[in-house]
């Protein structure tokens, strides 16, 4: 299982080394059910990077994947939209082509 959460922070707002406490308690605080995190074999924090271009298309020049957008690399949450995207260009350009 893959479980991410905003880590706390110190008094000059920097993340704090991850724990499977201070994961326990943010599990607890978003389900508020009797879920138990134990046997993390990896904790670590990273910053959310998230960009977009403003524009998908100038003239006949199309962006698409990583060239139009960025996600967080956390959970491979972005891996497939570069495929998505040339799909959904794809049929679009040969229904006006």
């Amino acid at each position: 299982w893959q479980i991410q959460a905003t880590p706390p922070v110190d008094a000059a707002g920097r993340p704090l080394e991850p724990s499977v406490q201070a994961l326990q308690r943010a599990v607890d605080r978003a389900t508020g059910m009797p879920i138990r995190v134990h046997g993390a074999t990896w904790l670590s924090t990273s910053r959310i990077n998230v960009r977009m271009a403003d524009r998908l298309r100038e003239g006949r020049v199309f962006l698409a994947g990583d060239a139009a957008h960025v996600h967080p690399v956390l959970g491979a949450l972005g891996a497939n939209t570069g495929v998505q995207d040339a799909y959904n260009l794809g049929w679009k350009l040969a229904l006006v082509l």
